[in-house]
């Protein structure tokens, strides 16, 4: 049997997947990561959408905090991607100019406004 190299593996739990309702019928639900959520949640966001996937599969969601929110766009209503490169803006914080792809960096900025960086990382820390 062949084994793929631990470095080229793509670790893929499906029993650590959460879908929201029923994400394949491309409505308004999310699919998002247990670790995922739960960073979410300790960070006090609420995630609500506003659109449906168009036929390119895009879709706009509304991140919330208290009273403000800021709306960014999302990719198959997935929020793994845009968590994961808020994740990696936390970390490289003080870096300048690191690329972000889908938003990651955005979502960084709104959720300065309501957080100090060390209390994001303090957050992140506890993953």
């Amino acid at each position: 049997m062949y084994k793929t190299p631990q470095a080229e593996q793509i670790n893929f739990d499906v029993n650590k997947i959460e879908t929201m309702n029923d994400y394949w019928n491309y409505t308004n639900d999310f699919c998002i990561n247990i670790t995922n959520k739960k960073f979410l949640d300790d960070l006090c966001v609420k995630v609500m959408p506003l659109s449906a996937i168009d036929k390119n599969g895009h879709s706009a969601a509304r991140i919330s905090i208290d009273n403000s929110s800021v709306d960014i766009e999302i990719i198959n209503n997935d929020l793994d991607p845009i968590v994961n490169e808020l994740r990696q803006c936390i970390i490289n914080a003080e870096k300048a100019d690191e690329p972000c792809f889908f938003g990651g960096d955005e979502l960084l900025e709104f959720l300065l406004r309501h957080k100090t960086i060390e209390e994001l990382k303090e957050i992140l820390g506890d993953r």
